[in-house]
């Protein structure tokens, strides 16, 4: 027969278990990867330059333009002019700042010839998952851009304000340098990107050095 010390031994564990799974579940869900949490507000679309139309070419001798599709609502220009990328969101005729804006590095969404980029767009939390993603309205984008510059390569994400009316770079993250790179990128989106001035400049966000920018 058990002591009555071990009887009480055994109660008091018994009562501190609970606390003591509770106290672990709480630094559990503290301790979540911050893109793992953040993922939750992501609609992810493939750009694929077999699903889109060629259009006029730019001034530029070298230059290229498509038309892609995005989300519903949400169309995609393309421009390759000088080995740099433009990319824009919004309907012919609309003429968005980001129309004009790339890195000052050389860069490609399509390195070593692949001809698919993806796009990660910010919306609100409710829709994601949801069976009709006309629902799905972004308030920014995030894409990967391939950077070189001589002999140097790397990787930059390009956060950028997307709105009917509004469409313009906010925010580069050098995704060699960071290796939170993606959570960064999603947390400017999700605290910058939608009361961004437009006139403003992109800024540099995170550990720079790494990548030509």
């Amino acid at each position: 027969m058990a002591s009555a010390f071990a009887r009480r031994s055994r109660a008091k564990l018994s009562r501190s278990r609970p606390k003591a799974l509770v106290a672990a579940l709480a630094l559990a869900t503290l301790t979540l990867p911050v893109a793992a949490q953040d993922a939750s507000h992501s609609v992810v679309t493939t750009l694929d330059l077999g699903a889109c139309r060629q259009v006029v070419s730019t001034s530029s001798t070298n230059g290229r333009q498509w038309r892609c599709p995005g989300l519903p609502g949400y169309p995609i220009t393309l421009a390759e002019v000088d080995d740099r990328t433009f990319l824009s969101v919004g309907g012919p005729g609309k003429k968005m700042r980001a129309s004009q804006q790339t890195l000052r590095a050389p860069n490609t969404l399509f390195p070593g010839g692949t001809k698919r980029a993806t796009l990660e767009w910010r919306v609100p939390q409710a829709v994601v998952g949801v069976a009709t993603p006309k629902r799905a309205v972004p308030y920014a984008m995030i894409v990967r851009y391939v950077t070189a510059r001589e002999a140097e390569r790397g990787q930059v994400l390009v956060v950028s304000k997307v709105s009917p009316v509004e469409n313009c770079q906010v925010a580069y993250i050098d995704a060699v340098a960071n290796a939170d790179a993606m959570a960064v990128a999603r947390r400017v989106a999700d605290t910058v990107a939608k009361s961004f001035d437009c006139t403003l400049p992109p800024a540099f966000h995170g550990v720079t050095g790494k990548s030509p920018l």
